[in-house]
């Protein structure tokens, strides 16, 4: 049996740009709180598709603000109609009304856009 060497935490303050980033995604997340809420309460419908297209953090806030019905409405849109992208059924649900295959294959096609346009712009 090896002994592992213990792990040493560090605890690094933000600073200046980072403090302001971290607000600036407060604020972010607020907003996109209060279009949740119009959507929810039926006053604007455009974002049905959410979290859909949205970052993890920002996924992960809206999906708290959801109820359940909101929460499931991918996996219940997969149960009905099949995958999103080929229609089958059965395939197994991964995520996003998609099976396995094809969220494998329109998340490997988005990375590689973003991978693409970040090269192209200089990020």
């Amino acid at each position: 049996m090896s002994k592992s060497k213990p792990i040493k935490a560090e605890i690094v303050k933000l600073g200046p740009g980072m403090e302001a980033r971290s607000q600036s995604d407060s604020v972010n997340l607020q907003t996109l709180a209060a279009q949740l809420a119009l959507i929810i309460s039926g006053k604007q419908d455009s974002a049905i598709f959410e979290p859909f297209f949205r970052t993890r953090q920002v996924s992960y806030e809206l999906r708290r603000l959801q109820n359940v019905a909101e929460q499931e409405k991918w996996s219940t849109y997969f149960e009905q109609f099949g995958c999103l992208c080929c229609g089958k059924d059965g395939k197994g649900y991964a995520g996003c009304g998609c099976c396995y295959r094809c969220y494998a294959r329109v998340g490997n096609r988005l990375r590689a856009i973003v991978k693409e346009r970040m090269n192209r712009d200089g990020r």
